[in-house]
Order: C-alpha cells, then sequence, then structure tokens
C-alpha cells in the first residue's frame, strides 16, 4: 500500500467554510506567515531529495525520506496554498510560489 494513500488527512477534508474569513483576513501578519509556509512546504520536494542525497548509504532513512515525509509535507503546502486561496482570493498564489522558487531553488542545495 501506498503512504499517499495511507495519508491522515486528506485536503478534501478540510471545510475552509468554516474559517471565519473577517477575524483572519486583515492580518498580515497572519498572511505571511501562511504564505511563506505555503511557499516552503510546497517546495519540500527539493529539500527531501537534498536529505536523501546527504544521507546516502542509509537506504531506511532514504526510503522514508522518499516514501513517506516528502509526500505529507507536500500535503502541508497544498493545504497552506488552498487555506490562502481561501481567504485572500486576489492574492496569486501560483505566481507569488514561482517567484519564491525561482530564489529558493537556489539557495536549497545539499552545501
Amino acid at each position: 500500500m501506498s503512504y499517499v494513500a495511507t495519508l491522515p488527512w486528506t485536503l478534501e477534508s478540510l471545510d475552509f467554510s468554516q474559517i471565519d474569513v473577517a477575524k483572519v483576513r486583515e492580518n498580515e501578519d497572519l498572511f505571511f506567515l501562511l504564505c511563506s509556509s505555503s511557499f516552503v512546504e510546497s517546495g519540500s520536494d527539493l529539500y527531501t531529495h537534498n536529505l536523501v542525497d546527504h544521507f546516502a548509504g542509509d537506504d531506511v532513512l532514504q526510503g522514508w525520506l522518499r516514501d513517506h515525509w516528502e509526500h505529507e509535507e507536500l500535503q502541508h503546502g497544498r493545504a497552506l496554498a488552498a487555506y490562502v486561496r481561501h481567504v485572500w482570493p486576489e492574492f496569486d498564489w501560483d505566481t507569488g510560489f514561482r517567484n519564491f522558487f525561482a530564489h529558493y531553488g537556489s539557495v536549497c542545495t545539499a552545501e
């Protein structure tokens, strides 16, 4: 069985209609925190690959990183991105992530 199929929750199970948008929408700190978290988590596949390379020779750890941890972290990124899109629909998350990742991809290295 695939680990992805056994994640404890799914994006579809999150009920964003329960968010009181009026309470959080004007909180700029929360926007930046959630948005930056969504970017980092959505790019965790790159970080995972760096960790897999770093732990060369540890097949068990490499397998866990690749088969379990990466999928869970990417799921966090999707959930955070969905939250940001729900509360701040005018924010172009896709463009923001592309711009973030253009820089992050060059500094998030195994070194």
